[in-house]
């Protein structure tokens, strides 16, 4: 088991983890052939999951310079603020304040746009924080997928493929040209990385990190089902075993919103990989439901605008399934 969340834990069985963990020393190292590495810190330890093509932890940064621990648990910031490309988050206390700010003018300017169409908004100049929408919305696998592909025929399905790797490809280079130094291997590994950090904050219930990682509009929907979670009482540990296979690019899209120079990107990613989950009562601890290293599928949408102040960043925009 890696990564493990533990939420809500009574004051008695807080004092019993302290207590089992105090004199545990920082030791970074790897287990069995799998080559699983932690990086282990005392109390509040949180093992790091490996980059499965690379074979090393994703936190290899995290280490000091000697290849000992870090002096304390890295935060979700610090932890992504390592992968190159990803831009500079914000610290400032009145940072989340300002971002509300914006994201209640854009509303505002939003409701007040004509409905004519061919209009822009009232303001030009107007930061919007999220087109809210997923562009040419990837197609999911699925059985009635597969029967479509199948009825029409072999020239229709070549054309589309040479259509979608071009559209690929043109976005790729649309990315490049506005991010120095991105790729999309970097950016896999960027993905890997957040797909942990989310799925850590949204199952501990804490809102920071959703709220820098996810656009609005989503953590709107996952601040709906945590308080859905505290309000039934509920507690959830979740524990990523490993990725089966590595994170993978399936579609990039890269397209104008209000004009050629407000311009935007959205990338989805696969992600394959042997999850846990136990469910507890927060005012008992009886267990609910427990689910041990079950095969998981999902696919996120990755967005960002490319022509935009330094602190924007890479957020999640859409899970499709």
């Amino acid at each position: 088991m890696l990564v493990v969340v533990r939420a809500g834990l009574s004051p008695a069985g807080q004092t019993a983890v302290t207590a089992a963990t105090a004199t545990a020393a920082a030791v970074v190292g790897t287990a069995g052939a799998g080559g699983k590495a932690w990086v282990s810190t005392g109390a509040g330890e949180t093992p790091m999951v490996n980059n499965p093509k690379t074979k090393t932890p994703y936190t290899d940064a995290l280490l000091g310079p000697d290849g000992g621990a870090a002096s304390q648990k890295p935060s979700w910031r610090s932890r992504l603020a390592r992968v190159p490309f990803i831009g500079n988050y914000v610290t400032d206390p009145e940072a989340e304040k300002r971002e509300a700010q914006v994201a209640e003018q854009t509303k505002k300017a939003a409701a007040s746009m004509p409905r004519r169409p061919g209009l822009k908004l009232p303001n030009p100049n107007l930061y919007i924080a999220s087109p809210n929408i997923t562009v040419d919305k990837f197609k999911v696998p699925s059985v009635e997928a597969a029967a479509e592909t199948e009825a029409a025929g072999w020239w229709a399905n070549y054309r589309e493929s040479a259509q979608e790797a071009s559209r690929n490809t043109m976005a790729v280079m649309a990315i490049k040209k506005e991010m120095d130094g991105f790729t999309p291997a970097k950016f896999e590994d960027l993905a890997g990385e957040s797909y942990v950090i989310v799925n850590e904050a949204f199952y501990a219930g804490k809102l920071a990190p959703l709220r820098q990682l996810t656009t609005e509009k989503l953590f709107t929907a996952l601040k709906r089902e945590v308080k859905l979670a505290r309000e039934a009482e509920r507690n959830y540990e979740w524990s990523l075993g490993e990725y089966t296979v590595a994170p993978k690019i399936m579609q990039s899209r890269a397209f104008p919103l209000r004009d050629d120079q407000d311009l935007w990107a959205q990338i989805t990613v696969k992600f394959e990989s042997l999850q846990s989950l136990r469910v507890t009562s927060a005012v008992t601890g009886e267990l609910i439901k427990a689910v041990d290293e079950t095969p998981i599928v999902e696919y996120w949408v990755f967005e960002r605008r490319l022509r935009a102040p330094d602190d924007t960043h890479w957020r999640i925009c859409d899970r499709l399934i």
